[in-house]
């Protein structure tokens, strides 16, 4: 039996021709793409602007460490006094100090398990 000495079936070369034909048609008009983009970004209006503000602006704190003295006395008096959380549904608010001692004594009661 006489064997060959090499390959018999080669690529054709149109086949090879055309695939690489095709990715430089592709690689072509990916770099069209970008510089269409390109100029449509570096064509494009800048966008709005927002107005300038207001000359009133924000309230501003004539005291900030006044303001917030007296928020943490406002807290400090929520935490230590009894009090309405909310009338309406019947919720109110004790000392912090009583709410753990009935915690403690009698356990975690779930919220969600009352409805």
């Amino acid at each position: 039996m006489n064997m060959p000495a090499h390959e018999t079936r080669d690529l054709p070369p149109r086949g090879i021709l055309l695939g690489l034909a095709g990715i430089f048609v592709l690689i072509t008009l990916t770099g069209f793409g970008v510089a269409a983009l390109l100029q449509a970004i570096a064509t494009a209006p800048p966008p709005d602007r927002l107005p300038p503000p207001s000359r009133e602006g924000p309230p501003l704190l004539s005291d900030p460490r006044a303001e917030r003295v007296a928020v943490e006395e406002r807290g400090r008096a929520r935490l230590a006094g009894y009090g309405w959380a909310d009338r309406a549904e019947g919720l109110a608010h004790i000392p912090i100090d009583r709410a753990m001692a009935l915690t403690a004594a009698r356990g975690w009661q779930d919220p969600e398990e009352k409805r």
